[in-house]
């Protein structure tokens, strides 16, 4: 059997730090590899959450100029500027729903995936609301009739 005590004072030293230096060389690889594995997942994380940001603050920019218009042409009396402010919410909407098809291709979990279908539902509902709204209102004007906006129920 193999007995620590037989050996010299001096091949027990050598043992011992031949040993702890293995352990050493050990946990400083192990320490590398998983530093380098976090360095990885920081940079993707961080990466994504930039650009997802500038994808949202692209959205809120839409959405301002589709606010901006769709005043505009609840405020204009003249069909052919009605109809000039109509087709650039289209055209503002359409960009609107590219950034929205980018941040739906860049989501990675399934929780996030179904936030963002939450999101793109309500969006639905609160554009189909404006669309009748702005509809009426611009229905109204067209008429002759004066028509107040109500916002409330």
């Amino acid at each position: 059997m193999f007995n620590i005590r037989d050996y010299k004072i001096g091949s027990r030293l050598i043992m011992t730090t031949v040993g702890a230096l293995a352990l050493m060389v050990a946990f400083v690889g192990i320490a590398l590899f998983n530093l380098s594995n976090i360095n990885d997942k920081v940079d993707s994380l961080a990466n994504g959450n930039i650009k997802k940001r500038e994808f949202a603050g692209e959205m809120r920019i839409r959405n301002l100029v589709i606010a901006s218009s769709i005043r505009s042409a609840i405020i204009y009396e003249e069909r052919a500027k009605q109809n000039a402010e109509r087709e650039k919410v289209h055209s503002e909407f359409a960009k609107y729903l590219e950034v929205e098809k980018k941040i739906e291709a860049s989501l990675a979990g399934e929780k996030e995936k179904v936030l963002f279908a939450e999101l793109v539902a309500t969006r639905g509902e609160a554009d189909a609301a404006v669309k009748q709204m702005v509809d009426k209102d611009l229905q109204g004007l067209s008429s002759g009739a004066s028509q107040k906006v109500s916002f409330s129920r």
